[in-house]
Parts: C-alpha cells; sequence; structure tokens
C-alpha cells in the first residue's frame, strides 16, 4: 500500500485533454494527453502536489474524480459561460491552502482558470497569498518543460507515521493536518449552521477518498455503543474539556 505524505502546499490546475482512456477513471488517468505523460513521468511521491483539473464538461474537478469519457471542447462559447459563472464550474473544493499554484494549460484554458482563482481562494483551496505561476509557451513542448520543472521544485513533504490499520488495509495516523489522536475537540458539520457545536474526543485519523477525516467520541452521548461518529476534520475545532468528564469508554 502506498504511504501517504504530509499534505503538500502545492497545486497544479490542469487543463483537460482530448485523448482519453476508453471507460471511466479517475481523471488524473482517464486524460492522456502529453502533459498528463510528463505529469506521471515526472511527479515524485515524497512531494507529490494535489492535483485539480478543468474539465470543459465537468468544470473545475479533483484529479481523483472518477469520470466517464466525454467529447466536449473548450470552445469560446464554453468557456464564456464558465468566465460569466465560474462559481457554478467549481466542483472542487477541498480547503488544502495551497501556497504555490501552478496554471497548466493553454491560453484559453488559462483564462477561464484565472477566472476561477477567486473561487478557490474564497473556498480555502488556495491561500490568498499564493505564489501563482502559468504554463506560458506558444509550444507544448515548452508548456511540458514548465510544467516538469514545477513538479522537480516541490519539496518533499515527510511520510506520516502510522500507527494502525483499519480492518480493509486504510492506514491510521498518530498525527494529521494539526490534529492529533486523544485530543478535544468541537464537531460542528456544515448541515449544523446556527446550531451549538458538540463536545468531541478524537478516537483515530485517516484519508478517506483523499479528505482528512477522524472517528470522534461524542462526549455528550448518552449511548456510549452511539457515541462513535465520522466526521471531516475541516468541521472540527480544537477545544479544552478538562471539566467534561471522561469521554464515553470504546466499544468492546
Amino acid at each position: 500500500m502506498q504511504e501517504l505524505t504530509r499534505p503538500s502546499p502545492n497545486l497544479v490546475l490542469m487543463a483537460c485533454s482530448a485523448t482519453k482512456r476508453a471507460s471511466a477513471a479517475p481523471a488524473l488517468d482517464l486524460y492522456q494527453g502529453v502533459m498528463y505523460s510528463t505529469f506521471r513521468a515526472n511527479v515524485r511521491q515524497d512531494a507529490r502536489p494535489h492535483v485539480a483539473i478543468l474539465s470543459a464538461h465537468h468544470g473545475v474537478i479533483a484529479g481523483d474524480s472518477v469520470i466517464e469519457p466525454y467529447d466536449t471542447r473548450l470552445t469560446p462559447e464554453t468557456a464564456g459561460r464558465m468566465l460569466t459563472n465560474p462559481r457554478g464550474y467549481l466542483q472542487y473544493a477541498k480547503p488544502v491552502g495551497a501556497k504555490n499554484v501552478l496554471l497548466a494549460g493553454s491560453k484559453s484554458y488559462r483564462r477561464v482558470m484565472m477566472a476561477v482563482l477567486p473561487e478557490l481562494i474564497a473556498s480555502g483551496v488556495i491561500a490568498p497569498d499564493a505564489k501563482i505561476s502559468e504554463t506560458d509557451g506558444c509550444g507544448i513542448g515548452y508548456q511540458r518543460q514548465q510544467l516538469r520543472e514545477f513538479l522537480r521544485a516541490c519539496e518533499p513533504q515527510g511520510a506520516l507515521e502510522v500507527v494502525g490499520h483499519h480492518e480493509n488495509g486504510n492506514p491510521l495516523y498518530y498525527e494529521l493536518e494539526g490534529f492529533k489522536v486523544g485530543q478535544d475537540v468541537d464537531v460542528q458539520y456544515g448541515k449544523m449552521v446556527g446550531k451549538p457545536a458538540e463536545p468531541a474526543f478524537i478516537d483515530e485519523l485517516f484519508y478517506f477518498r483523499d479528505v482528512a477525516m477522524a472517528c470522534v467520541r461524542m462526549l455528550n452521548a448518552k449511548n456510549p455503543k452511539a457515541a462513535h461518529r465520522w466526521a471531516a476534520l475541516k468541521h472540527i475545532t480544537p477545544a479544552d474539556h478538562s471539566g467534561f468528564g471522561a469521554p464515553p469508554a470504546p466499544d468492546e
């Protein structure tokens, strides 16, 4: 199993490609154009950046989004619709706070990418003070060189400490994106807007479909067997519940 690394401060926003696999696959594997070949040949697993893709059919999606092959092209009309309503084409909203961003694609694609940047910043994908660079060569060979240089300049982030595994083999970590096992936290899901946060205790930390998650024990649960929940780390904030009492005992 591939060992995950600490969250990368780098992000590549790539244009989709006309050459694709014949069946559904994660977008980064579906596209078979030369820029994607360059990415696969030069990316290092210990310094792997986040990847978002501007698809003429789907809008901005995550590199691991599983999609079907399609034949939509970025025509002036399609680009015009995206430029008019960039938020409506933003399907990627993972808050990674990227500090170093490369816009990789032709001029027409980069024009749309620039229009989407404010939405990516507002959603937390890109940090407000991020360095933004672009592939700007007239030829695809120069664009490939710029992508290659960006990937090779990404610094290794270091491996996460694996402390165990789920039954399905998914790694468990002691520390993940600023949180630690055993930490007191407050949980407030997006759908709980207007409701008070609920006190909890982190039992496990892991990734699920590239989303940082925690298995928490809710401190106010009346039934210990129903106290365990999964929560994305974006819905969790640090807290101090030292006066609250012991958390519910784990299920035997």
